[in-house]
């Protein structure tokens, strides 16, 4: 009964959850700027950014094509800073793509720009 009583309080203090699985690779990686709409949020980890056009995305069909200007949500890796960064924020940012499994849109890469800074967005 010790033992189990040792166990629990173990599982307690340093937390007994089994670790989350790798993130499959990226199927593809871009780097754009944007305006940010809208913040990550406790309940909701996504940021809503209207981005410039990302010419050559490839779709999950796995064909290439510009995509046009438009706001996304996109996820905030962990370890990416946020500091400082407010709706109406111009940033540049760079994203991985993955199809399969793991958040679709995960920006792993997060640098604020300067308010002048002129971006072409519709």
């Amino acid at each position: 009964m010790r033992f189990w009583s040792i166990v629990v309080l173990a599982c307690l203090a340093f937390g007994c959850s089994s670790p989350e699985p790798p993130m499959p690779p990226a199927a593809a990686t871009y780097e754009t700027r944007g305006v940010v709409e809208r913040l990550a949020a406790r309940n909701d980890p996504t940021m809503l950014i209207l981005h410039e056009a990302i010419p050559d995305f490839v779709g999950i069909d796995g064909k290439a094509s510009t995509m046009e200007s438009m706001s996304m949500p996109f996820e905030v890796a962990g370890g990416v800073s946020t500091a400082g960064v407010k709706v109406g924020s111009k940033v540049a940012f760079t994203f991985e793509v993955r199809w399969e499994a793991g958040p679709p849109l995960l920006i792993t890469k997060l640098k604020i720009l300067p308010d002048d800074a002129e971006l072409d967005v519709a």
